[in-house]
Parts: structure tokens; C-alpha cells; sequence
């Protein structure tokens, strides 16, 4: 049984752009009546009259702008007669979510289906959106009639960095960015009740790409954990038309499908070496451990007598020296060159206190006799069976050490050999894929048949998905980045997006990473930031070819974001 969602249900309100296309104050102030003055000096009149009169235009307003916002009720789900186009307003619970600009948002379509039908959904970018009958239900129990279903597509970079998505990845402790071959959001409402996919059910999403790599995976947005969890690769299928068959005024349809192309798991991969890694990386810090303890249990050393005029036998706490404990009559002999006079043997003292100065080897002991402290370093020696004992002991800690420290060096050298390997097998798969790649753009050059290329994958519930590839920070420059505008006015920015016009990707840099910014100078980039004035920089391909030095000041162009629309946006930075 899936999981399902929590929400926050609450009365559809109104956004702020609805709001204010019902402000006329203007208006408001021709329609107020001149008073006479007697009337003008009553206190109640003037605010009663202009308050009566707000309530009633914001009702009016309010009137209109639901009756003009309800999706259409037809049966036929096609673009003409059951849609509605609109920002989709993003719920309490997304916080992860946080579009830069409230005016440039991408907006949404949404669909009614009927949950006891089913359908097929053809949304304007092609993308097919098939629901099974019965697919939807409110708490466990099956919704009757009519489900809305509120669709959104990010195809380009810009519709990325207007999503407010973020597009952080981390896959064996590495941070990456997912490159988009296609990201949706898709929910479903009733009443304005959010609905789930029901148990056992699945939609099925296939949307038009025109990239056929194999390097593509599927990811769900876990906005409670503001990750992306993997779901595994979808399907990237292949449909082929000949065009010189293909009818001019109708559109071709083919549902023969030729070709399905299996796509590499690299996450697999890459688990798969992580796991292999992760395991010696254990076993290593493991024996480490094992080592440090060794290292701080030294047994004993076998020390022989050099003078036994200055012997003497002690009993002493096991618990407190448990090295000491394994072994009868143990002797102790006052080190050479320590302060000795055998008077000391004929003393009665009052106490006499033996501390660990290094481990096995050396003593200080302490005899109190009054006021008067005598500190005499000492060290255990031994004859006999103790002595033989001592040796045979000593000899396998010493092995035992000396077979650990090996296993470390063994399980280090292996663990540099295993990630060697993975690295030279990463690389050699992203350059076998660089070679697919290349062949198969020639031969579509060359091939005299359309290729029709689609991603398709099934989801069991509502959210945002998206067909990625995790790829790395940009290499080859790196500057220490101050940003202005084109007067040399300096500008706040807190965070800058790096766009590569070839991928379909953006990286981006917080402000505490704008000392070290950076970039390909081989690739079309282009830098965009956003101020609190809702105000555009941006920062075009050909300036960054004129970056030398390490540190740059980037001057940006500015634009209003209220100016602009999305298209106008997608022409400035992607020159579409």
C-alpha cells in the first residue's frame, strides 16, 4: 500500500494578479457623490458611504473572477473545449518550491476527467497522459464524476529557473545537477479536494524528446525532505515515420512501435561501486579501530634486572593495573639515574601510590610519609616463569599488531585500486555514450525516415517528476565574481544561474560561493540573477569571452521582470 499525502485543505482564495484586476480606485472616487456640507459634518456619513461601496465592488469582483475561473464541464478531453490555462498555486506543505518571480510563474492547464471512464489525455507539447478508469479516490474510497487535473510542463531552462524547483542531487556522497530531458507537475482536485492515485493504479506519462541517450533516469520530488528520491529509468521509445507517405493535411499517426531502446542503469552502476567501496572503507576503519586498541593495551615488556640492589616487590590493585595482575612476586627496580638511597627500605610509610607512566614499561611511584612526598620512577622486571611469560606474551601482541597494521595497508591499497577502477570505468562508459551519441546524430542526418522519440513512465502518485541526468559543476575557469549593473552600480544578488545553452541544466551559485564561480569558456553560458526590486540581470554569452583574470565584476544588463512575459524571457536569454 503507497503512501499518500497530507494536506492542508482550505477555501480556493483568489492570487494576488486577480486582486488587483479588481482595483479601480479611480473609478471609486468618480462615483462618489458630492455632499452638502451639513451631511459633510456628520462623522458617520462620509466613511459609511465610500466603506458600503468598497464591499460592493470587491463582491462584484469576487463574482466574476470565480465564475470566470471554473474549468469547463465537457466530456471530450480535447484542448478547444476542457481546458483552462493558469498558474497553478503551490500548497503550504511544498516549501521547497520558491519560484524567484510571482509575475513570471510557468503556468498550467487543467484537465476534467471523468474517474469512472478514464482517458487519454494529448496535451499541446505532445506529451500523452493516459488515466485508467477508477483511478482516483479521497481517502481511501473511490471519487465519483469528475476529477480536475492540473498539469504543468518544464521544458527549457528557463521554465526550470522560473519553477523555483530545486535541482540538487547527491548520489554517493557527490552533489550533482540534474539535467531535465522533461520535468512535470502533475495533481488532481475535486471540489478543491485533493485526490490521490488510487491503490493498485497508475498514470502513464509519455512526453516528446529529442534526446535518445541512455543516460537518463526517473526521480521523484520528496518536498517534505527537499530531495529527489530515484525511481528507477524510464522507457525511451522509438517511433518511425516515413514522411513521404505522410499525408500534408492530415497528421500521421503511428502506433506501431519498432524499436524500444533499453536504457543503462548508471545509477545501478554506480551503487554498485559505491557498495564495493563503502565495504573496504569499513573493513579498513574497522581495523583501524582494532589497531588503536592493541596500541593502547601494550602488554607488559620483558625487561631483565641490571642492578637488584634496588629491587623491591609491591602488591598492587588488579583492577588498577590488570597488566600487572597475570603475574606472581612481580618485582620493581628503581630506573638508572633516578634520585635512590636504600634508607628508603627502612622506612615505615604512611602510603605508598603507584601511577602508569608509560604503559607497561616505566612507574612512578609515590611514598607519602607525613607532609613529605618521595617520587622514585620504577619499572617491573622479571625472572623465571614470569619472564617466560612475559616474552610469550609480548611476542603475540606483537604479531597480532603486526598482522593488523598489514590488513590496513592491504585494505588501502585496495580501496585506492577499487576507486582507480571506478573512475576509469565511469569514464570509459561516458565516452562509449559520447561515441553512441555522435553516431546516432549522423545517422539521423542521413536517414531519409523521421524519428519520433518519447519518454514514458508510470507514476502511482501525484507530485513533481522528472527524466534527469545528474551531471557536475561546469570545469575549466574559475573566478572570484562581484556583480554590478552596466553604470557600475553594484548589485545584491543572492544567488546567480549559470546556463549552458547545450544542456538543459542550471547551476547554481550562492553568494557564498561567488569567490570561486565557475564556467566552461567553451560553451554558450549565460549568468541570470534576480533582486529583491524584481529586477532581471543577466549576463550574455558574448561578455564571457572577455573574462581573463581571476577576479571579475560581472556587469549585467538589467530588465523589470514586471515588463516581461515568459516568452519574452525564453528570447533574451535562449534566443528563442
Amino acid at each position: 500500500m503507497h503512501m499518500k499525502r497530507k494536506y492542508t485543505i482550505d477555501r480556493k482564495k483568489i492570487n494576488s494578479e486577480q486582486i488587483s484586476q479588481g482595483k479601480n480606485f479611480d473609478q471609486l472616487m468618480n462615483m462618489a457623490t458630492p455632499i452638502k456640507l451639513p451631511f459633510y459634518k456628520a462623522g458617520w456619513f462620509g466613511p459609511s458611504i465610500i466603506t458600503a461601496t468598497l464591499i460592493t465592488i470587491s463582491i462584484i469582483t469576487y463574482v466574476l473572477i470565480y465564475n470566470n475561473d471554473k474549468p469547463t464541464n465537457n466530456s471530450t478531453n480535447s484542448p478547444e473545449n476542457h481546458n483552462t490555462e493558469k498558474p497553478i498555486a503551490y500548497s503550504e506543505d511544498t516549501p521547497c518550491i520558491n519560484p524567484p518571480l510571482e509575475n513570471l510563474q510557468i503556468k498550467g492547464i487543467t484537465y476534467l476527467v471523468n474517474n469512472q471512464k478514464g482517458d487519454k489525455i494529448e496535451h499541446s507539447s505532445g506529451t500523452i497522459i493516459e488515466i485508467p478508469k477508477n483511478a482516483f479516490e479521497i481517502n481511501g474510497k473511490p471519487v465519483e464524476g469528475e476529477v480536475e487535473i492540473k498539469y504543468k510542463e518544464y521544458k527549457d531552462q528557463v521554465d526550470i529557473l522560473l519553477s523555483g524547483i530545486p535541482m540538487h542531487y547527491d548520489s554517493a556522497n557527490t552533489d550533482y545537477i540534474l539535467e531535465s530531458a522533461g520535468m512535470i507537475q502533475i495533481n488532481g482536485f475535486q471540489n478543491n479536494i485533493p485526490v490521490d492515485i488510487a491503490n493498485g493504479k497508475t498514470i502513464k506519462i509519455s512526453f516528446p524528446t529529442e534526446d535518445n541517450s541512455k543516460r537518463f533516469n526517473l526521480y521523484e520530488l520528496d518536498t517534505a525532505k527537499n530531495k529527489w528520491d530515484y525511481k528507477g529509468k524510464p522507457s525511451l521509445i522509438t517511433e518511425t515515420i516515413n514522411e513521404a507517405e505522410s499525408s500534408p493535411t492530415e497528421p500521421t499517426k503511428t502506433e506501431n512501435l519498432i524499436d524500444v531502446i533499453e536504457i543503462e542503469d548508471q545509477e545501478s552502476f554506480n551503487n554498485d561501486y559505491t557498495m564495493s567501496i563503502n565495504k573496504i572503507q569499513t573493513d579498513l576503519n574497522e581495523v583501524k579501530k582494532e589497531i588503536k586498541e592493541l596500541e593502547n593495551n601494550v602488554p607488559l615488556k620483558p625487561l631483565k634486572s641490571i642492578n637488584k640492589d634496588r629491587q623491591f616487590n609491591l602488591e598492587v590493585d588488579p583492577k588498577e593495573f590488570p597488566e600487572l595482575s597475570e603475574y606472581k612476586e612481580v618485582l620493581f627496580e628503581v630506573i638508572e639515574n633516578t634520585e635512590f638511597n636504600n634508607t628508603l627500605y627502612f622506612i615505615e610509610w604512611d602510603d605508598v601510590i603507584l601511577e602508569e607512566y608509560k604503559k607497561g614499561e616505566m612507574y612512578r611511584m609515590k611514598l607519602y610519609k607525613g607532609d613529605n612526598i618521595t617520587n622514585i620512577m620504577v619499572r617491573p622486571v622479571f625472572e623465571g616463569k614470569n619472564m617466560e611469560e612475559v616474552i610469550k606474551k609480548f611476542e603475540q601482541y606483537t604479531q597480532v599488531l603486526k598482522e593488523k597494521k598489514q590488513e590496513e595497508t592491504e585494505l588501502k591499497e585496495k580501496y585506492e585500486q577499487a576507486y582507480k577502477k571506478y573512475k576509469e570505468e565511469l569514464e570509459r562508459i561516458e565516452q562509449e555514450q559520447k561515441v553512441r551519441e555522435e553516431i546516432a546524430k549522423n545517422w539521423k542526418q542521413q536517414n531519409d525516415f523521421k524519428k519520433s522519440l518519447a519518454l514514458t513512465f508510470k507514476i502511482d502518485r501525484f507530485g513533481t517528476w522528472n527524466c534527469d541526468s545528474p551531471v557536475k559543476q561546469p570545469k575549466g575557469k574559475t573566478v572570484s565574481a562581484n556583480f554590478s549593473n552596466l553604470t557600475g552600480t553594484s548589485l545584491i544578488l543572492g544567488t546567480v544561474y549559470l546556463i549552458e545553452r547545450k544542456r538543459n541544466a542550471i547551476f547554481p551559485y550562492e553568494h557564498t560561493q561567488f569567490s570561486k564561480l565557475k564556467f566552461n569558456p567553451d560553451e554558450d553560458n549565460i549568468l541570470v540573477g534576480f533582486t529583491a526590486e524584481n529586477q532581471i540581470a543577466i549576463y550574455k554569452t558574448e561578455k564571457f569571452k572577455n573574462i581573463k583574470d581571476k577576479k571579475h565584476e560581472f556587469k549585467m544588463e538589467m530588465k523589470n521582470a514586471l515588463d516581461l512575459s515568459v516568452k519574452n524571457l525564453k528570447q533574451l536569454i535562449l534566443n528563442q
